[in-house]
């Protein structure tokens, strides 16, 4: 392949391969130096997302996994083995800031009428601009 990729798709690459990496070591687990430079070359834009999925490594889940939490590859047929790792790092994905969250987040403040708990635990509105509306003050600690 060997295309040049824009430094957002590289970054994201790099996300969705970190992540996957810090997963598997949490496991307990790491990958061969055939899996970090195969990682690698799918970081630098040297191969795409069919060649790093597929790679012919034996029992090779990484390019599934990390593929499957960016939506570019169907979660549903992820094998059994390969489903705790992808849900793990579903998780760390929605837990950080993407592009996604963040559009989100940005309208929620231009709209407002959102409702949820700031950060003391107080339950509030958003209001349109960005402002929130306290509902009431927490009559117990957490």
């Amino acid at each position: 392949m060997n295309t040049k990729i824009t430094p957002e798709e590289r970054a994201r690459r790099l996300g969705a391969v970190g992540c996957a990496r810090a997963s598997i070591s949490l496991e307990g687990f790491a990958l061969s130096d055939d899996e970090e430079a195969h990682a690698q070359r799918f970081v630098n834009g040297e191969i795409d997302l069919q060649e790093f999925v597929h790679n012919g490594l034996p029992d090779y889940t990484f390019g599934h996994v990390a593929a499957a939490v960016q939506r570019e590859f169907d979660a549903e047929q992820l094998t059994a083995d390969e489903e705790p790792l992808f849900m793990e790092l579903l998780g760390g994905y929605l837990a950080r800031p993407n592009p996604e969250s963040i559009a989100f987040a940005t309208k929620m403040r231009a709209e407002g009428g959102y409702v949820g708990e700031d950060e003391y635990g107080r339950l509030v509105r958003t209001l349109p601009g960005g402002g929130v509306e306290l509902f009431e003050e927490p009559t117990t600690q957490r």
